[in-house]
């Protein structure tokens, strides 16, 4: 679902869509939502956990529905920041990863 939204996000930015279909990073930005989520609050994976890879994280509480709630992150939270906006449009590579708990979404994205 989140892949979707990035690859229209892009599009909308006139940028290629991705695959983000690299098991083993997608996985680890999962395990880093989890991590987010147990600590209640956001953190950037330290570099040797994500070597040569730019990372873009965010929470919201959750917003009519998960879909609802994952656009408003890509597009007004990522989108709006110019940092996180550069992940998403300037990488080759996409891994990314959300996760639900008490009614907070978290979001990890990497890129390289």
């Amino acid at each position: 679902m989140i892949n979707a939204i990035i690859n229209e996000f892009r599009a909308q930015n006139g940028r290629h869509p991705l695959k983000m279909d690299n098991w083993e990073e997608n996985q680890n930005c999962l395990f880093h939502c989890l991590h987010m989520a147990r600590v209640q609050g956001l953190c950037h994976a330290p570099e040797h956990l994500r070597p040569g890879k730019a990372e873009a994280v965010a929470v919201r509480g959750f917003f009519r529905n998960p879909q609802e709630t994952l656009r408003a992150i890509v597009f007004e939270q990522f989108g709006n920041s110019p940092g996180h906006r550069d992940i998403l449009l300037f990488n080759a590579n996409l891994a990314c990863a959300f996760y639900i708990e008490q009614y907070q979404v978290y979001v990890c994205v990497r890129g390289w």
